[in-house]
């Protein structure tokens, strides 16, 4: 499966943008939050919101569950995993707050950790 770097690197610098408002990766589904989908700081969760993912096939269906062609199960985590060509523990080191060791997961720690993870995956592809 290959890795879509682009749509890494677009979902970093939508990270980079989100408002520190809309962004706490240990709050999920609490509905005080400004957020469409109500996770607030989930970079997934905003993903499946931008008009170039869903162009992309990436975006929830009539049961607001995420979906993507070809991915074997609906949900933001199959199905996003199917998009940007992870295996579990990339997806896991990248997009959930067990996968960072610190209590506040900034913006900037996720989009760095991206960047990092495309510049390696890019560097590794160029070995082969």
């Amino acid at each position: 499966m290959a890795v879509n770097t682009a749509a890494l690197l677009r979902i970093a610098d939508m990270v980079d943008a989100i408002p520190d408002r809309q962004w706490e990766m240990l709050q999920f589904r609490e509905s005080k939050f400004d957020s469409a989908c109500e996770t607030i700081g989930c970079a997934i969760g905003h993903a499946v919101h931008q008009p170039w993912a869903n162009e992309e096939g990436f975006r929830l269906n009539s049961r607001l569950r995420a979906v993507f062609p070809g991915a074997q199960y609906e949900g933001f985590q199959p199905a996003s995993m199917c998009w940007l060509g992870l295996s579990e523990l990339e997806w896991f080191l990248l997009f959930t707050p067990a996968g960072y060791l610190t209590e506040k997961i900034s913006q900037n720690d996720v989009s760095k950790r991206i960047r990092g993870f495309v510049v390696a995956h890019e560097k590794e592809r160029r070995k082969d």
